[in-house]
């Protein structure tokens, strides 16, 4: 999702936001690209946070954030105030304050569980999911932009990165058939996808 709306950031804002100037666009589409970073880290958090909890440790989770709050009120006041960077400079520091407490999040679960974290699942599937979803969302944009338009062309694109990345995590095993069946109407697709052998494939890997 995080390189979707970074490839899209533009297009997504002029959706929304299409009656605005077209400096107002651009200038508030670069900031959704550095906050749509933030998607990573901030997911991470909330997930950790849930297993922290599980595990009795829920003042970890909240000195985490606390740690990210206050890199954040350092890095906006002092970004901010440099010509180049701006208003850019509180996306910037968002980010980073979601990263801050998600790395501690995941060092304090490794510590008192003793897990030794798969990082090729975990990260790298997901991550070639990801830019194979973000490749197909910005080729499709630039090809239907000049047929059917800019706004129906970002709505389409949406779905078609959608569409792919759900089959790309299948394909790369980042999902597994548990997990289809979590999603509405999981269980049709996990059957349809049985058919084909592909979570057997992927097990094989």
């Amino acid at each position: 999702a995080a390189f979707g709306l970074f490839v899209l950031a533009r297009p997504i804002i002029e959706l929304l936001y299409y009656k605005n100037s077209i400096e107002s666009i651009i200038s508030t589409g670069r900031i959704l690209q550095y906050l749509s970073f933030g998607v990573i880290s901030l997911t991470l958090v909330q997930a950790l946070t849930a297993i922290l909890q599980g595990l009795g440790k829920p003042i970890i989770p909240v000195l985490s954030l606390l740690v990210g709050a206050i890199a954040k009120v350092f890095l906006t006041y002092t970004l901010t105030v440099i010509p180049s960077i701006n208003i850019r400079g509180a996306a910037i520091s968002t980010v980073a304050a979601y990263t801050i407490a998600a790395i501690i999040n995941i060092v304090a679960v490794a510590y008192i569980t003793k897990i030794k974290f798969n990082y090729r699942n975990i990260f790298l599937k997901p991550l070639v999911a990801s830019l194979g979803m973000a490749i197909v969302a910005k080729l499709s944009y630039m090809i239907l932009f000049n047929i059917i338009g800019g706004r129906l062309s970002t709505v389409v694109s949406i779905l078609l990165a959608a569409v792919v990345y759900i089959v790309l995590l299948v394909l790369t095993g980042s999902i597994t058939p548990e997990d289809m069946a979590l999603l509405p109407k999981g269980d049709k697709i996990k059957n349809k996808l049985g058919k084909y052998n592909i979570f057997d494939k992927n097990k094989e890997k």
